[in-house]
């Protein structure tokens, strides 16, 4: 279908009045004032197009403008022959100018009676008078384009007929005007204006749109939502490396449930209770000892008491001396009739066969006799030569 040139239309209806008469009122050069005008009227449709086309609620701010009852829709048939002279009806017509365009473009008002004004080298006062004058007759000749040319008026047919102005205006655009409307320049605008099937996008409520940015607002809270859990997890593994003796405590009821065969239950609980005597007759030593003579004790506490789970324990022998080649002597179990029968646990035997023979393992082997063999020789510690050949 073909569309009206609203440039053309408004050219031909305002160009030359305007060129005549403003001058004098403006105290402006008939020359510079020509060059504005010619300037002005493509670049102020462009920027109600670009407002039209670039959502459906700015397209529906337009057809508000467009039916304002502040619009003459007469103008487009009226003689502008006194219209521009600084008479009564020129103050009416730049009233009302002004109004319309602060509805349709707000704050930018401002910006572009700058840019009206440096079109052409102007007083800013100028180019205040110039938008305010060409406002009102732009607006009614494009209302009038758009009501005869489907002969509908919705906003459809208002998109369709912007949209045709396109490669019209686009000839005559400058930056400098532009640049009010936040577009850098006329290959940019003709881009953004170049679908206007966004216009004509049903709008969204403004429940969707509270619902919609609530939505985004959650979905950004999500990711937050694993940071303190894994933070907990960081906390507990930290702390479980750097507690003393978790590990070993957490490990003794593991072996003892899974790695022990029933047949030497009989035998861990004996243990357990020479272990436990060790530990009563070593709490009642003088309290001066060292930290790491307690922690050696501990030590071979616990390896009387793994060796008691794997290994055959006879009674507590009798402990004879041998001599050595260098002279010196060392304790070695006498081999009795009853060493492989014997079902009782000795913890002097046990920490013999892993060669930690000391004082305080031959006391812990002494106190376990005197409790369940009191007929039992005791065992003699060793001369103190004995211990520095060893040592």
């Amino acid at each position: 279908m073909a569309y009206p040139d609203v440039l053309r239309m408004l050219h031909k209806l305002i160009a030359a009045p305007l060129i005549e008469q403003t001058p004098p009122l403006l105290g402006e050069a008939g020359r510079d004032v020509r060059e504005a005008v010619n300037a002005l009227l493509p670049n102020l449709l462009a920027a109600i197009v670009h407002r039209g086309l670039s959502c459906p609620s700015e397209a529906t701010v337009l057809m508000d403008v467009l039916d304002s009852p502040r619009l003459d829709p007469t103008l487009p048939q009226a003689n502008p022959a006194n219209f521009f002279s600084g008479d009564r009806v020129t103050e009416l017509h730049m009233a009302a100018g002004t109004v319309l365009l602060t509805e349709l473009f707000g704050d930018r008002i401002h910006d572009m009676e700058r840019a009206a004004a440096d079109l052409a080298n102007l007083k800013l006062g100028s180019g205040r008078v110039l938008l305010a004058m060409v406002a009102p007759f732009a607006f009614a000749v494009l209302r009038h384009a758009w009501v005869t040319s489907e002969g509908s008026t919705d906003r459809g047919s208002l998109v369709r007929l912007l949209h045709a102005q396109r490669h019209t205006i686009h000839p005559a655009l400058q930056e400098r005007f532009l640049s009010a409307l936040g577009v850098p320049s006329a290959a940019t605008w003709l881009e953004l204006t170049g679908d206007f099937d966004a216009a004509l996008v049903r709008p969204v409520s403004a429940s969707a749109q509270m619902r919609l940015n609530e939505n985004k607002r959650w979905s950004r809270a999500l990711w937050l939502v694993p940071l303190p859990l894994l933070a907990v997890l960081l906390l507990l593994a930290y702390c479980s490396h750097h507690t003393p003796g978790l590990t070993e405590k957490a490990a003794a009821p593991g072996f003892a449930a899974s790695d022990v065969p029933a047949s030497l239950s009989q035998r861990a609980s004996s243990a357990t209770a020479a272990s436990t005597a060790c530990e009563f007759d070593n709490a009642s030593e003088p309290a001066a000892s060292s930290l790491e003579s307690v922690k050696s004790q501990r030590a071979r506490h616990r390896l009387c008491s793994m060796l008691a789970l794997v290994m055959p324990v006879p009674r507590c022998p009798t402990i004879s001396s041998r001599p050595l080649r260098n002279g010196g002597l060392t304790r070695r179990p006498v081999a009795h009739q009853s060493l492989r029968s014997s079902r009782h646990h000795s913890r002097a035997h046990l920490c013999q066969h892993a060669e930690i023979m000391n004082d305080a393992t031959i006391d812990c082997a002494n106190n376990f006799c005197r409790q369940h063999r009191p007929g039992q020789a005791l065992i003699e510690a060793p001369p103190v030569p004995v211990r520095n050949a060893m040592s």
